[in-house]
């Protein structure tokens, strides 16, 4: 039993030269294997590679922050300037564009510029009317240009919740000095304490009232503006469908006919031309020239009257009659679909917030201010904005379709792009002219007509 043992151990420890033979055969085996998965894995990832390289292959543009106050004042004054614009009409305020109102912001020179003077005053009548509506505590005067800057001071006194934490100190000083200017607040603090005026003008009757007056009116226009969009697609399709029913005569024979004859007779006329001095082989050449271009002039010339008859067929006027009649219809159809396009963007006025990317940065567009497109960083405390059609269209380019996050904005995009980059186009040449209207004034040494500043503001809309 112990050497049997003994050489069982001996069999295990020196195997045969056919088991040598098995082993490195199943090595082989696996290692081939294994290559081969390799490159099955390294082909499945090669089209995910190029399909990411494709789509960022278009470069996002980067945004402006050419702003005309500090950037920390920015996203009041969109929110100040906005609502100024939106409600304009319970305010009874003339609208004014965000650059007239950053330009208010940063002006410290005295006296108040009159484009700030009625903001704060227009706020602060809803307010006080309000307050006096509701048996408040505190009985405001009306507020006039002698009284809005008490008046200003007490509503800030009441509102302190809305002052942000780091600008408790300077707003809450300024209301409580009788002797502290409009001029001493810089832009931060102006737009905080406007910012405040609106957060109060908000929950006023009138702006409520105002709200639901513009919803309906919007409803109302949405409503008409889908069912002349209906009743285009109905008159297009109409247009086709009656085209479609009249017979025409085939023209396509006489057609060719008379395009391969009119070849003919300028490959003749150019072979004449080119036949030149006065030999007898000239001249022969010119005659005969000559008689094969008269002969081929007059095949064109009937082919071309064959053709001229065949187009004065019945049918053939009956489809030119028809078919400019229904595009006179489907023309008119797209015109009133187009005003009351033009009509629902004027009624909902209202900030639109079109998504936002990848990046969480979100993309807005202000009705008062239709030659940019707004963008929000990092909780709507960081903005920029695009101003070219260019711009507009490499950031659709470069967002990803298949991306839930992106899909939306990119939808949203596509559907205000010609708008939006037609506002831009017009703006664009606008600035070309002014400033070519500029250098022609300085040329001849006269003024060139000047425009409303925050300095020449005058509010029309007052009782």
């Amino acid at each position: 039993m112990p050497p049997r043992k003994q050489q069982s151990a001996k069999g295990r420890a020196a195997p045969s030269g056919k088991s040598k033979a098995a082993g490195s055969a199943k090595r082989g085996k696996s290692a081939v294997k294994g290559a081969t998965t390799a490159k099955k894995a390294k082909k499945a990832t090669l089209p995910k590679q190029l399909q990411a390289s494709a789509i960022q292959q278009v470069d996002r543009p980067v945004p402006s922050k050419d702003f005309l106050v500090e950037p920390e004042a920015v996203q009041n004054a969109l929110a100040v300037w906005d609502f100024c614009y939106t409600h304009s009409e319970p305010l009874k305020l003339s609208r004014f564009t965000f650059d007239m109102f950053q330009q208010a912001l940063k002006d410290r020179e005295p006296p108040m510029d009159p484009l700030s003077r009625e903001v704060v005053k227009r706020l602060l009548h809803l307010i006080v009317e309000q307050a006096n509506e509701s048996n408040a505590d505190q009985d405001y005067p009306a507020v006039s240009n002698q009284s809005f800057m008490p008046t200003l001071k007490a509503v800030l006194k009441q509102s302190r919740e809305y002052i942000p934490t780091h600008l408790v100190h300077p707003i809450s000083q300024f209301a409580s000095s009788p002797s502290t200017s409009w001029s001493a607040l810089d832009a931060v603090l102006r737009g905080a304490v406007l910012r405040m005026l609106v957060d109060e003008a908000v929950t006023t009757n009138a702006i409520r009232e105002h709200h639901q007056t513009s919803a309906s009116q919007v409803s109302s226009a949405e409503k008409r503006y889908q069912a002349l969009g209906q009743e285009a697609q109905k008159s297009e399709a109409k247009v086709m469908s009656a085209l479609s029913g009249i017979k025409l005569p085939d023209l396509g024979l006489l057609e060719r006919d008379v395009a391969k004859k009119q070849m003919a007779v300028d490959i003749t006329s150019t072979e004449l031309a080119a036949v030149v001095g006065e030999s007898r082989r000239a001249t022969l050449d010119r005659k005969r020239l000559t008689s094969k271009l008269t002969a081929l002039q007059k095949a064109l010339a009937m082919s071309q009257s064959k053709l001229a008859a065949k187009r004065k067929d019945k049918a053939f006027t009956k489809y030119q009659t028809e078919k400019k009649r229904l595009k006179h219809q489907l023309s008119q159809s797209m015109e009133k679909l187009a005003e009351a396009d033009k009509q629902l963007r004027l009624l909902d006025i209202r900030r639109t917030d079109l998504g936002q990317d990848a990046d969480k940065s979100q993309y807005f567009i202000f009705p008062g201010d239709p030659e940019r497109l707004y963008v929000a960083k990092e909780g709507l405390d960081d903005w920029a904005y695009f101003t070219t059609a260019t711009e507009i269209e490499q950031l659709i380019g470069s967002l990803n379709k298949k991306s839930k996050v992106e899909a939306s904005l990119l939808s949203n995009l596509q559907q205000v792009e010609p708008w939006l980059c037609a506002n831009m186009t017009a703006k664009e040449q606008l600035l070309l002219q002014q400033q070519q209207t500029e250098s022609t004034g300085r040329a001849s040494r006269r003024k060139a007509p000047s425009k409303t500043t925050w300095r020449t503001y005058v509010n029309e809309a007052t009782d």
